[in-house]
């Protein structure tokens, strides 16, 4: 016999008569009404603005690079 505990329980999955239900559920997320979701969009645009700025970076490090090397 296995005695190990299985863990959690996996998360339902929703199926039923709202087959766009995610999309309804993501566009409440977005909204920015609760405390949640507005904490969520602060990180994904903080996350947004530090991607481009690292790969803004990288654009001008390899233009640098090409123009020393001509």
């Amino acid at each position: 016999m296995n005695d190990q505990d299985p863990g959690p329980a996996p998360l339902p999955v929703r199926y039923g008569p709202r087959p766009l239900g995610g999309l309804a559920d993501l566009a409440e997320l977005l909204g920015g009404e609760t405390r949640g979701s507005r904490r969520f969009l602060t990180g994904l645009i903080a996350g947004a603005v530090v991607g481009a700025v690292v790969a803004g970076g990288q654009l001008v490090r390899r233009r640098r690079k090409d123009r020393d090397k001509g």
